[in-house]
């Protein structure tokens, strides 16, 4: 199961990345708490979890070699696609263990937060699908905060990949029928 999907903005340098979109499925880890209490723990761990992917990209970015091209005024490609998972351990900062499965297009980083017995091959799929799906209504991550404006058309194609945090096995039959129904949603609302 996953348990969050996560949008942010991913900051290049100290500046904290901000949260653009999150979704959090099935029920609450904290059930004995008041509702206003579980949401605002639920968006601590994701702002956590959102530090520990910037991060992560930064050091991930800073140990690539386009960083080497960079010193030398070298050509590289235009977009860089970086992506990671790694492994919340009990209590730090969820009650569970969890693992993060995180990919950054240019200035926007998506994140799943997944049980440690989900299929981390599929997840990745799932979540290769729901960015090029993303990307295509938004037509670029360049500017990652223009997708606040329209959070309910990412809410649609989680509807529709990611149903209630459940990754499915799908093969491309599946997918484009997906994305056909998906775009009828999609013509509807605007």
């Amino acid at each position: 199961m996953v348990y969050a999907f996560v949008i942010q903005n991913v900051a290049t340098k100290d500046d904290n990345s901000v949260i653009i979109y999150s979704e959090a499925f099935g029920a609450g880890m904290y059930l004995d708490l008041p509702a206003d209490k579980q949401r605002k723990l639920r968006e601590d761990h994701l702002q956590h979890i959102a530090a520990r992917v910037n991060s992560e990209y930064r050091f991930k970015k800073a140990c690539n070699i386009e960083s080497v091209l960079d010193a030398f005024n070298l050509d590289r490609p235009a977009e860089t696609i970086e992506s990671g998972v790694f492994r919340l351990p009990v209590g730090k900062p969820l009650p569970s263990e969890k693992h993060v499965l995180w990919q950054v297009n240019a200035s926007c980083g998506f994140t799943m937060v997944l049980s440690p017995e989900e299929n981390k091959a599929l997840a990745e799929n799932i979540l290769n699908i729901i960015i090029q799906n993303i990307g295509q209504i938004f037509k670029s991550f360049d500017q990652c905060n223009e997708m606040k404006s329209n959070l309910d058309k990412i809410a649609t194609v989680l509807h529709f990949f990611l149903p209630n945090g459940q990754l499915l096995f799908m093969n491309h039959r599946l997918v484009k029928q997906l994305e056909r129904e998906m775009n009828e949603v999609l013509r509807e609302m605007k």
